[in-house]
């Protein structure tokens, strides 16, 4: 059976691409430039330009866009066909998540499972795009871990997302699970504290405020404060917390068990989250293993250092030593 991608697609077979996307109608102007291909069908051609969209992030919004105006006249048989010749068929799937996150369609939903249906995820996972950031560099170290679900759903890392109106700027893609409350931990240890505000911005505001209630929930947060001008604080080891309110639930050695019997005492961090949420506390007596949502701060400020505040007078923020010497003159 032969492939559908020869090979890495030169500058002209991209702008071929563009070119007969554009015959059909998508958002992109391109040239009818020489290349290898003859594809017979729309399914064809959409099975081709998924795979080169891999080596081209802006060919992959110029197909998103396309299909997601056009997806009721494609032949999904054949597209099941067609994904046959594909050496990465996941790459198809990736592009009509994006298309389905983007229209509330119930046929648009069967499309793309029957199409999807027996597909497995890349093994093992890579980044969905070949010209990514170096490994090791900065920008690397920032997205380490984070990807977008339309991506991480079939085996591909990937935080490009696609405009489905390319006039419009509109934007489509999430943020899965993992790497939300991955990049909440780490902002939240390398800060000490962080608003909502800071934490959903990082994300391009891809959350909702409610939804950043649950990831820092889950990230293992303490709330410092309260209403929109809250603070979210990484727990460390002898932060003074008040537990409650009922219903408590500990982790044991046997599992998960009811603490009603803790609910208003106070206690004192022993550990730090871990992967799945649990923070070590010294109540009442002993030692239990809690969730983030039952415990409340007291004395935050005796865990976080404190930096001078800008309205504070300037005779406040000088150092002791510096406030004798004027009184001695």
């Amino acid at each position: 059976m032969t492939r559908l991608l020869l090979h890495a697609p030169t500058e002209d077979e991209l702008a071929r691409m563009y070119w007969e996307l554009a015959k059909l109608g998508a958002p992109g102007a391109g040239a009818q430039r020489p290349w290898e291909y003859e594809p017979r069908s729309r399914e064809e051609l959409t099975c081709l330009a998924a795979e080169m969209c891999r080596y081209d992030a802006r060919l992959l919004t110029i197909l998103v866009s396309w299909l997601g105006q056009r997806w009721a006249e494609l032949n999904p048989l054949r597209l099941r066909v067609e994904m046959r010749r594909m050496r990465a068929p996941q790459a198809l799937c990736v592009v009509l998540a994006f298309v389905r996150s983007a229209a509330v369609d119930p046929e648009l939903r069967r499309l793309v499972a029957y199409v999807s249906a027996g597909v497995l995820p890349a093994r093992p996972v890579e980044r969905f795009f070949f010209d990514s950031e170096r490994p090791g560099s900065r920008l690397a170290e920032r997205n380490l871990g984070r990807s977008l679900i339309e991506y991480s759903r079939w085996g591909f890392l990937g935080l490009e997302r696609p405009q489905t109106d390319v006039f419009r700027k509109t934007d489509v893609g999430r943020y899965d699970r993992a790497s939300r409350v991955d990049l909440l931990r780490r902002l939240a240890k390398q800060r000490g504290e962080l608003t909502l505000a800071t934490y959903v911005a990082e994300l391009d505001h891809a959350v909702s405020r409610p939804q950043a209630v649950k990831d820092a929930r889950a990230a293992g947060l303490l709330l410092r404060g309260t209403k929109r001008g809250g603070k979210w604080l990484w727990p460390v080891p002898g932060l003074r917390v008040t537990l409650g309110p009922a219903p408590l639930v500990a982790h044991t050695a046997r599992g998960e068990a009811r603490a009603d019997q803790l609910a208003d005492e106070q206690g004192t961090l022993l550990s730090e989250p871990d992967e799945h949420g649990w923070i070590g506390v010294r109540a009442g007596g002993r030692s239990w293993r809690l969730k983030a949502a039952s415990l409340r701060v007291i004395d935050a400020d005796a865990a976080l250092p404190r930096a001078p505040r800008s309205d504070e007078p300037a005779a406040r923020r000088r150092p002791k030593a510096a406030k004798l010497a004027v009184v001695s003159r």
